[in-house]
């Protein structure tokens, strides 16, 4: 398949934390990408309601009893 840039080079695969596809993604999985974020936006001075909201979503998502994948 070719790239994006029409170089015929094939697409980059992104991964987080590992996993190359969303569906792979648990809600645990995705509490520890937006803690991360939470930090990186603390380190960087931004707004700590901005922070405090990721906080607050990984914590929402790690008490869910369904995946998010389901919904």
């Amino acid at each position: 398949a070719e790239g994006r840039r029409g170089d015929g080079a094939a697409p980059p695969t992104w991964r987080v934390h590992g996993l190359t596809t969303m569906a792979e993604m648990t809600n645990k999985h995705v509490a520890a990408v937006l803690e991360e974020i939470a930090v990186l936006l603390e380190l960087s001075g931004e707004n700590p309601f901005k922070a405090r909201s990721y906080t607050n979503m990984a914590r929402t998502l790690e008490g869910l009893d369904e995946e998010i994948a389901t919904l």
